[in-house]
């Protein structure tokens, strides 16, 4: 198996072949004169932190979180709506406006060694109707973001090198569908507390011992009784 697995990596290195994540299967490569991957990199290294946030939320929201010991206690379908946050932006009032016609809201943390219990506790005051999940593991979630905005620049331009290669637009396409799933990866991951380094901060409180997304449910459920007795 390493013997087969080392010449794969070798194909794949000479850009003979290719490896679909999303298939997960092995597919020929069929080159453009431009390294893509390369182009894709370099112009990611121009987006910032806001990009990255604001296009988690426009296009990274597969899901929503509910209530279900609140919804069937009251035989109703209460919905709490994911949105994407930095620290910076939980110290604003004005996330729930990103949510404006959802019962709840569940911030999505993109955090870091510096966002400490403490400090999410602290500006949770700003935000009722909330579950805070905090994720300090989240590099490879905004390296990922940051490729895909700088990909999708990419396909704006692609007339350009479209015309000295027709090769590029497929490619690019393929280094897309790769990315995004890559996106969503690491986004059910962080769902199913998958080798991630975070907690939850809920009610005034640092639930540090919630495991999986019925227990997640459960604070919401806790706070739809609070709001809505």
């Amino acid at each position: 198996p390493d013997v087969i697995s080392n010449a794969l990596d070798g194909l794949c290195d000479k850009k003979i072949i290719k490896y679909s994540g999303t298939y997960d299967r092995y597919d020929f490569f069929d080159a453009s004169i431009y390294d893509v991957e390369a182009m894709i990199q370099e112009e990611s290294f121009r987006i910032g932190e806001d990009s990255v946030v604001k296009t988690l939320n426009d296009y990274f929201v597969d899901f929503v979180l509910y209530p279900h010991s609140y919804n069937r206690a009251y035989k109703i379908s209460r919905v709490f709506v994911p949105v994407y946050v930095t620290a910076s932006e939980l110290a604003k009032r004005t996330i729930g406006s990103k949510a404006s016609n959802a019962d709840g809201i569940l911030l999505m943390l993109l955090g870091d060694t510096d966002v400490t219990p403490e400090v999410v506790l602290n500006l949770s005051e700003n935000h009722h109707n909330a579950v805070i999940w905090v994720n300090n593991d989240c590099s490879a979630l905004v390296s990922a973001v940051k490729k895909y905005i700088a990909a999708k620049y990419l396909e704006s331009q692609k007339a350009k090198y479209n015309e000295k290669d027709p090769a590029f637009e497929k490619e690019l396409q393929y280094n897309i569908s790769e990315i995004m799933a890559t996106i969503f990866a690491f986004i059910d991951d962080w769902k199913s507390f998958r080798d991630i380094d975070g907690y939850i901060v809920c009610e005034g409180k640092v639930c540090d011992d919630i495991s999986n997304i019925e227990q997640v449910s459960g604070l919401a459920s806790d706070v739809m009784y609070k709001t809505f007795p």
